[in-house]
């Protein structure tokens, strides 16, 4: 059977009302699964404090689900193709829920650990099935317009989540932090049992186990490598990665010699999925790396609260919907070559427009770099999900799916890290350098620096040696060296999108959408 016929049989049993609400779902269930982790991140103190966690276990629990989730998501998604995708993502959304109130309920870090763990497994049944299902629902001259307002849904669902997760937390304490994603996917679940079709499995073929660990092993090792980079080149960091490449080696081996893959890897093959993949490893490292750019302008340079960086999130995530769906539409009717060359471009300009950021900087126009990220991103993830699931082959949807995700997370973790590199040395450089020209010694400029981020961070004491003018100078001057030693980084990446742009121009090879005819 082929793409066009499952997807034609799928859609001819539901109503076009019906298949919209389920599109919403599956969009839901990606909301529920980016925002349940920033939800534990921006308040993990309150957690640590709440279960008496040291900030080592606090930070490895805050990261385990993202863990779990990259160790099962390609074993999620051949287990849909294999099983069921509704099923599994049904599956998927009672995990959530079960699993959730577990960690909210834990009477210690020891359940709490395997609580989040879990969640993790519950997060890549969604993630990894739920852009499979919206693309067996409808026809493939559909297929676009879909996938955007699956983005759509998720953008603006997932946007006001923390700062609920947060009002919560403050209101009644860390436990309710685990409730967000119950709440959600309780909304969530009727609506997939109700109006999500059953899209046909296709059983019989033999589940690839060792392909699916090693590429475990692969995505756990990588990720986790990548999050300890920002302590530098380390042990901890190093040989994680080293074992994600010989990982990787390995199942890209094993998937050609084995009879039954997980992942057929000739795709790869495809000129117009690997640039899809391309421009999908561009725009998930931009977002990941810009997010913390954000946090550093707004906190260390700007000395605001991360709740106003929150509030900027709100109307960048309504022009990402808006976008996700204008994305769609131009995809089916002109090309999605057109549409991702647009995306890029506004990734581009965004990078541009955070290189620009001073001290002095009016924070409107760090809501316009905001904005022109997110729908610098929808522009882009639209067409690259299209050209993705459009190669994928009916038996292996949930697979290719998965696969999409699976990167797009390694490289939404590897933005941050390298970016947080870069800043902190550029950083460290011209500091070093300012404080030189005044007669101060690396020590001496290395002991201003602790005192000027304790007085950002309002913790300085009254046992300071620094006078106050002195000591308003020093951290007007480490403010606005960290604005340039940003502007500098964003300068850097927007090479990134650059070189994405033009390998999506020259190397995607798509013919024109034709144009839908007027009654």
């Amino acid at each position: 059977m082929s793409t066009t016929q499952l997807a034609a049989r799928v859609a001819a049993s539901p109503g076009q009302g019906a298949v919209r609400l389920s599109i919403v779902a599956m969009g839901l269930g990606y909301a529920i699964t980016g925002a349940d982790p920033t939800i534990l991140s921006t308040n993990l103190v309150k957690v640590e404090h709440g279960l008496q966690l040291s900030s080592n276990t606090g930070s490895f629990m805050a990261s385990l689900a993202t863990l779990s989730l990259a160790a099962t998501i390609l074993g999620a998604g051949t287990l849909g193709d294999l099983y069921g995708k509704k099923r599994l993502f049904v599956y998927g959304l009672v995990g959530t829920i079960v699993f959730d109130l577990l960690a909210a309920a834990a009477p210690n870090a020891a359940v709490l650990l395997i609580a989040r763990a879990l969640v993790g497994v519950s997060f890549a049944l969604l993630l990894g099935l739920s852009l499979a299902i919206v693309s067996a629902s409808v026809p493939t001259e559909k297929r676009a317009g879909a996938i955007g307002t699956y983005l759509a849904s998720a953008f603006i669902v997932s946007a006001p989540m923390p700062l609920i997760g947060a009002a919560l937390a403050d209101a009644f304490g860390w436990r309710t932090l685990f409730l967000v994603a119950p709440a959600f996917a309780l909304v969530t679940l009727p609506l997939v049992l109700r109006y999500t079709p059953e899209i046909p499995a296709t059983p019989g073929r033999p589940l690839d186990v060792i392909g699916i660990v090693a590429a475990a092993v692969m995505l756990v090792s990588l990720v986790f490598g990548i999050s300890q980079l920002q302590g530098g080149l380390t042990s901890t960091s190093v040989v994680p990665i080293v074992v994600a490449v010989v990982a990787g080696a390995f199942f890209v081996w094993w998937e050609f010699r084995t009879a039954h893959p997980a992942l057929d890897i000739g795709l790869f093959r495809q000129r117009n999925f690997s640039v899809a993949v391309a421009a999908g490893i561009a725009f998930n490292f931009l977002t990941g790396g810009l997010t913390v750019v954000i946090g550093y302008y707004v906190v260390a340079v700007k000395g605001d609260s991360t709740f106003t960086t929150a509030l900027f999130f709100l109307p960048a995530a309504a022009a990402q919907a808006v976008s996700a769906v204008l994305a769609g539409r131009l995809v089916q009717r002109r090309s999605a070559r057109l549409t991702m060359a647009l995306g890029l471009a506004f990734l581009i300009a965004a990078c541009l427009v955070y290189a620009v950021l001073r001290q002095s900087t009016p924070l409107i126009v760090l809501g316009v770099a905001m904005v022109l990220m997110s729908v610098g991103n929808a522009f882009t993830q639209t067409p690259e999900s299209d050209l993705m699931m459009s190669s994928a082959p009916p038996e292996q949807g949930g697979s290719v799916a998965a696969v999409k995700s699976g990167i797009g997370q390694a490289f939404y973790s590897l933005g941050p890290s390298v970016m947080t590199l870069l800043v902190g040395g550029f950083f460290l450089a011209r500091w070093h350098g300012e404080l030189a020209k005044r007669g101060y010694s690396t020590e001496q400029a290395d002991q201003a620096l602790q005192t000027a981020q304790s007085s950002i961070e309002g913790h300085l004491g009254a046992s300071s040696s620094l006078n106050p003018d002195l000591l308003n100078q020093i951290v007007l001057g480490a403010q606005n060296v960290l604005a340039g030693a940003i502007s500098t980084t964003c300068l850097i990446i927007a090479v990134i999108p650059a070189v994405a742009l033009l390998v999506t121009w020259l190397g995607l090879r798509e013919a024109k959408q034709p144009r839908p005819r007027r009654a």
